[in-house]
């Protein structure tokens, strides 16, 4: 079964791979003759695909027993723990957010000036997935300190009982929330609500608008829940039930993971099928302020931004 499931997944990483260098070709090619607007969503879709074949591939290296053939901190460390994988999810997990916060603001407050528009925005937000990325990483490199049983350590590194059991566990437990808790809620409040404001609105393009962000939803959140689900809850659950590692190479550790890995494999396969080939009608419509008396600056920049229309 061991042998069955590490075939599978070295499959469709590879499937992955292939399959995210097409559709980033397909994408690459519309970002050119899209609008200006129509861009910045074509852009985080590219910069999605290219993380997802950095997964696919990271997923492809931990497959292979390199620890044995070449033992090495970094081998026996890093790609036996899959911490490269899962240090791309996460990236993959932050660039959703900011994708689902970007439309939230440009559609429903398109006159606000946002941390998300400017270049130091999106600086910080890299920085700060990066830092706790890092502390991510640990968690997962140093799993196998927490075992009391010589067995189940890693091969190539020296093995301990749990002094740090305590610390090593809170990593585990905050690496769950900033890789899967924070980055769902984040993208299924954002989605929602916009999709809520866009169903009280008239027109065809408004229409066509939670059209395309019901597709957004289902793609960056509903499918990234359901391929990270059963990972987190082994994952986390096994550290806090046990104080020794999480079988690096049990059945239960890569059938979560291989599900995991279903993410970057099919995420871009509902992108070329679901999502529009044309964002310019979507993005382009900017949606009317809810409340004028709060917002009377605002009605009064949409005023003027209806006459020029008009005029032009």
């Amino acid at each position: 079964m061991d042998y069955a499931i590490t075939v599978t997944g070295i499959l469709l990483a590879t499937v992955g791979t292939v399959i995210n260098i097409i559709s980033l070709i397909f994408v690459s090619r519309t970002t050119c003759q899209a609008g200006t607007l129509a861009k910045k969503v074509l852009y985080i879709i590219i910069v999605q695909h290219s993380i997802d074949i950095v997964a696919c591939i990271a997923y492809l290296l931990s497959s292979v027993d390199l620890d044995e053939q070449f033992p090495s901190i970094f081998t026996c460390r890093i790609l036996r723990t899959r911490a490269l994988f899962w240090a791309a999810i996460n990236y993959r997990a932050y660039i959703n957010v900011y994708g689902s916060l970007w439309q939230h603001v440009r559609i429903i407050y398109p006159f606000w000036s946002t941390v998300l528009n400017r270049t130091e925005g999106c600086v910080g937000l890299f920085l700060l997935a990066t830092a706790a990325n890092i502390l991510q990483t640990l968690a997962f490199t140093r799993l196998s300190e927490l075992s009391a049983d010589q067995s189940t350590c890693i091969p190539c590194t020296p093995c301990q009982t749990g002094e740090n059991a305590g610390i090593y566990s809170f990593l585990v437990l905050y690496s769950t929330i900033y890789r899967f808790a924070f980055p769902a809620m984040a993208m299924f409040a954002s989605f929602g609500y916009l999709m809520q404001v866009l169903s009280d609105c008239d027109g065809k393009v408004y229409r066509q608008m939670y059209k395309e962000t019901r597709r957004n939803l289902f793609i960056d959140a509903v499918l990234f829940v359901i391929c990270l689900s059963t990972h987190e809850a082994l994952f986390t659950l096994n550290v806090f039930a046990s104080n020794k590692e999480y079988g690096l190479r049990t059945a239960p550790y890569e059938v979560a993971s291989l599900l995991a890995l279903g993410y970057p494999v099919l995420s871009p396969c509902f992108s070329m099928c679901l999502r529009k080939t044309n964002y310019t009608p979507v993005l382009e419509a900017v949606l009317r302020p809810m409340d004028y008396q709060k917002l009377s600056k605002l009605a009064i920049m949409w005023s003027n931004y209806e006459r020029q229309k008009r005029e032009s």
